[in-house]
């Protein structure tokens, strides 16, 4: 009789943890919630938080129907949930979007991001306020509530900030969910962790981010980038 191969058997031990096959492949590096997808989807917690889920999905549909406008659109290949990938759109590019979306909605936009905007040069959105500088109504103890909120990948807010980065997924085709599947009723996270549903839509988005992340380049040097910041303001701290 064949001798059963040990669980856990093809993967590489790394300290406690455990890394299955096909991470050691170098593009596939295991991925930080707090180190590196929480600067990268902070932008859209910021809009959650300031609008609400629902209008705040609304708001972001806009957004990227504004994006799909785009001369090459499709050929970007880019997953526009990352805060990162706003740095590969040319400044025409960067221009024609604003243009499409609309003045109503980019005042809104500086509103929502006027913490990153002001708070953190060189970030994704720099392009989107004329004069940074001017951005007053900056409520910092609100941000460091809103980024303590984050932290806990299972929090409502960070829910509601994952799920919604799956559906821009879908949005820029980057993401195709099959019939059936629980990703289908992302609307149901509004209630999580209130119903089953609900939760069960939340173990599977989350098992998704970490599978989507691992495919798609981020730009680390803007999450690197984003907690040496941090550390400089008063309160702001990082997270493994």
């Amino acid at each position: 009789m064949t001798k059963q191969k040990r669980i856990l058997a093809d993967h590489q031990r790394q300290g406690s943890k455990f890394i299955a096959p096909m991470r050691k492949i170098e593009k596939l590096e295991p991925i930080s919630w707090g180190s590196d997808l929480l600067p990268e989807f902070l932008w859209i917690g910021l809009i959650i938080a300031k609008l609400g889920f629902l209008p705040g999905v609304r708001f972001l549909e806009r957004l990227i129907g504004a994006l799909k406008t785009l001369s090459g659109f499709d050929n970007m290949k880019l997953n526009f949930a990352f805060a990162s990938s706003f740095y590969s759109l040319s400044i025409d590019e960067k221009i024609n979007m604003l243009v499409q979306f609309g003045e109503m909605d980019k005042q809104q936009l500086e509103i929502c991001l006027a913490p990153i905007l002001v708070h953190y040069p060189a970030n994704p959105f720099d392009f989107i306020a004329d004069a940074p500088e001017a951005i007053v109504s900056v409520n910092l103890e609100e941000f460091k509530v809103i980024l303590s909120q984050l932290t806990n990948r299972r929090e409502a807010l960070a829910m509601q900030v994952q799920t919604t980065a799956l559906y821009i997924s879908m949005l820029c085709g980057r993401l195709v969910v099959n019939q059936g599947s629980s990703l289908e009723n992302i609307e149901h996270i509004k209630d999580y962790p209130d119903t089953e549903e609900s939760r069960k839509v939340g173990s599977m988005v989350r098992a998704f981010i970490n599978a989507s992340s691992s495919i798609f380049e981020i730009n680390s040097d803007w999450s690197k980038r984003f907690w040496n910041r941090s550390l400089e303001i008063e309160g702001c701290y990082g997270f493994e």
